[in-house]
C-alpha cells in the first residue's frame, strides 16, 4: 500500500496475518510453527521467519502511514 501497488482496502487482512503471526510468537520472541532452520523439513524455528516478522510490522506501519497520514 505505502508503495501503491496494493490498495489500501487490503489493510485490514494484512493486519490480521500480520496479528496470527505474532500469536505464534513464544516468549523468547521467536515466530514459532514456521519451517525451521537449517533445512527447513518441519516446524520451528527461523532467522528468515524472524526477518519476515519484523519486515511485516514495517510494512504495517508505512501502511498504516500511507493510508492515515498524520497532520
Amino acid at each position: 500500500m505505502a508503495d501503491g501497488w496494493l490498495p489500501a482496502s487490503w489493510l485490514g487482512t494484512g493486519a490480521e496475518l500480520l496479528a496470527a503471526a505474532g500469536r505464534r510468537v513464544d516468549h523468547h520472541g521467536r515466530v514459532t510453527g514456521v519451517s525451521g532452520a537449517p533445512n527447513f523439513a518441519r516446524p520451528g524455528t527461523s532467522p528468515e521467519a524472524q526477518a519476515f516478522h519484523l519486515l511485516g510490522h514495517a510494512a504495517l506501519g508505512r501502511a498504516r502511514a500511507a493510508v492515515s497520514p498524520a497532520g
